[in-house]
């Protein structure tokens, strides 16, 4: 039975590997999507306007998502920070996490929302890419 430290142990590092994967995404979003937008026509075929359209949505959504992750480190820092005042202003050894403080929640706030945009991105970016991949090697077979 695992306990409580390892427990927290494990949270910490699937949280690191959760936010890894968020940026790797949102990157990975990021690079496609500005190929396509930027890509040279006579390398591949023009661009319809309605996937330029989704593509940028997407490429925004991936952005957001890169700023949500930022943010949410941005207040962990906050809260850490000022634990850590708190413990040196009162000589403690330990202390315990104010859960009801704004940057407390604000962090788990970004955190989720990190995750939601990408995934929203991601299934977004499938659902407009493979229909258009799809017509295109039915168009171009014919």
């Amino acid at each position: 039975m695992p306990t409580l430290k390892e427990v927290i142990e494990d949270l910490n590092w699937i949280c690191d590997r959760i936010s890894t994967q968020v940026r790797t995404m949102s990157i990975g979003l990021l690079a496609i999507t500005w190929g396509l937008l930027i890509g040279k026509p006579e390398i591949s075929q023009p661009l319809p306007l309605w996937l330029k359209k989704n593509l940028l949505a997407i490429g925004i959504l991936a952005l957001v998502a890169m700023f949500s992750d930022f943010l949410q480190y941005f207040f962990g820092f906050w809260v850490v920070d000022n634990l850590r005042k708190s413990m040196e202003d009162k000589k403690q050894a330990e202390a315990e996490y104010d859960y009801g403080a704004i940057s407390y929640k604000l962090r788990g706030f970004f955190f989720c929302v990190k995750l939601i945009l990408v995934v929203i991105a991601c299934i977004w970016f499938l659902a407009v890419i493979i229909p258009f991949c799809v017509g295109a090697i039915l168009t171009s077979s014919s």
